[in-house]
């Protein structure tokens, strides 16, 4: 019994060897890579890189070098450059640690634009999340995109809904699969001026394409058969009205898309909405101020398909998606993009306002762009005035200010906010950690040059 505690005990002292956890983190950082090469940084920073699950390999091998060292210094086995290594590796990985966590020393990444003359104290975090508001409760619960989603098929249970995935690298793909009453087309807009030609890819696969085209506040839509069938007969019995209505009047419909310079996309041409939506003009092109829009191919019974690779964007882009299914009955999978906000409807009854948007962090300062003169900005930071160019960098309370871009056109400014209160503690343990391997290389080339 006792050789088999031993055996055991051995066992658990190897596997948390520093050489050993070495290897499991080299292997950590290798998983990374092979997910930002399926899913892109955006996952890979936020679901591997990052969170409890490095937080936690960080901490374990802090633990495993300290207790190696306690160990060396007992036993008397340790050698100065064995001992700087050490300190300086458990101090990186120990600072790296509370970097990570929430709280006084927490790495803050944000950004802001800013107009003439506007003032605001609330950034965005390169981080995303979803917000659910119960009307009648006033109760706000928020979810953590970052950890609590998983892409492409992490089923959650969370309050009025079933949050299902998180789709972040939408890159578009000419290839159609078959969806019963779904409808995609590819039309041309050609600009007179330019002779320039572009195609657009137009789908009722809303979680992925656009179903609708914008120039100059003329819109023309593209729907499915089911929304088909309710413009063809628009009441309050028609069946195929519930989609479009959603709570709201026949009135209120007519109001937003029945009008004059919107358009319908249908397989003999476009159809003017105008006139109550009469559907009584069919063209087989449009002219739009200097652009001519005109129909290439229209898919029954086709959706493209999507396909979600990788964008080296770390942000939020337009093709970010999550997919959800509310808690009532008929049970429609939805989703919801950056920047939008959605009414949900929970199986009591209750409503809820659903939004999906950047996280936001209250700086302990106020920005105020005070005017733009040519490539210079004059901002107002925390009472004290600075005159920036693009790039320059400012130090505020701990915060490193930085203007990113300067739009003279829109008389606008994108100003990023970092902060890393232990940085200097960072390059002070990996100094030390430098320092160790220089003197143990050198000492071994010394023992190697005297064995000679």
């Amino acid at each position: 019994m006792s050789q088999a505690i031993k055996k055991v005990s051995s066992s658990i002292r190897s596997i948390f060897k520093p050489l050993s956890l070495f290897i499991v983190v080299i292997s950590y950082l290798l998983i990374g890579q092979a997910v930002e090469y399926l899913y892109g940084p955006k996952v890979s920073q936020s679901l591997v890189l990052s969170g409890p699950f490095y937080l936690f390999l960080l901490t374990a091998v802090s633990l495993s070098l300290l207790l190696n060292l306690i160990r060396k210094l007992i036993r008397k086995e340790f050698s100065w450059p064995s001992l700087l290594v050490h300190i300086g590796l458990i101090g990186l990985f120990t600072v790296s640690s509370i970097s990570n966590v929430e709280g006084p020393y927490k790495n803050i990444q944000a950004s802001l634009k800013l107009k003439t003359g506007e003032s605001t104290n609330e950034a965005k975090l390169e981080k995303f999340e979803i917000s659910i508001l119960n009307r009648n409760t006033k109760e706000k619960v928020f979810v953590d995109i970052n950890y609590s989603l998983r892409p492409q098929g992490l089923n959650l249970d969370f309050g009025p809904t079933y949050l299902l995935t998180y789709l972040p690298f939408s890159q578009r793909t000419y290839n159609l699969r078959d969806a019963q009453g779904e409808v995609s087309a590819i039309i041309e807009v050609l600009d007179k001026k330019s002779r320039e030609t572009k195609k657009h890819l137009l789908s009722t696969n809303n979680y992925d394409y656009e179903n609708f085209f914008v120039s100059n506040n003329r819109e023309i839509f593209l729907y499915n058969q089911e929304k088909l069938n309710c413009l063809l007969n628009l009441s309050n019995i028609n069946p195929s009205c519930i989609v479009m209505l959603r709570r709201r009047s026949l009135n209120d419909l007519k109001n937003d898309l029945c009008k004059e310079g919107n358009y319908l996309i249908t397989k003999s041409g476009f159809i003017s909405l105008a006139d109550s939506c009469r559907l009584n003009e069919v063209m087989d092109r449009l002219i739009i101020d200097d652009k001519i829009v005109s129909l290439v191919k229209y898919y029954t019974d086709k959706q493209l398909e999507e396909d979600y690779h990788y964008k080296r964007d770390l942000g939020l882009d337009r093709t970010d998606v999550i997919k959800y299914i509310e808690k009532q009955s008929p049970k429609h999978v939805r989703f919801i993009k950056p920047g939008q906000d959605q009414e949900i409807i929970d199986v009591a009854g209750d409503f809820h306002d659903m939004s999906f948007q950047y996280k936001s962090y209250k700086l302990p300062f106020s920005i105020n762009l005070q005017e733009l003169s040519g490539n210079k900005a004059k901002l107002i930071l925390n009472g004290k005035e600075y005159t920036l160019e693009k790039g320059d960098l400012v130090e505020i309370l701990d915060y490193y200010i930085r203007l990113n871009k300067l739009d003279s056109k829109a008389r606008e400014v994108k100003v990023s906010v970092f902060r890393d209160q232990l940085r200097s503690t960072k390059t002070t343990f990996f100094l030390i950690f430098c320092l160790g391997l220089i003197l143990f290389t050198f000492s071994f080339t010394r023992e190697r040059m005297t064995s000679k």
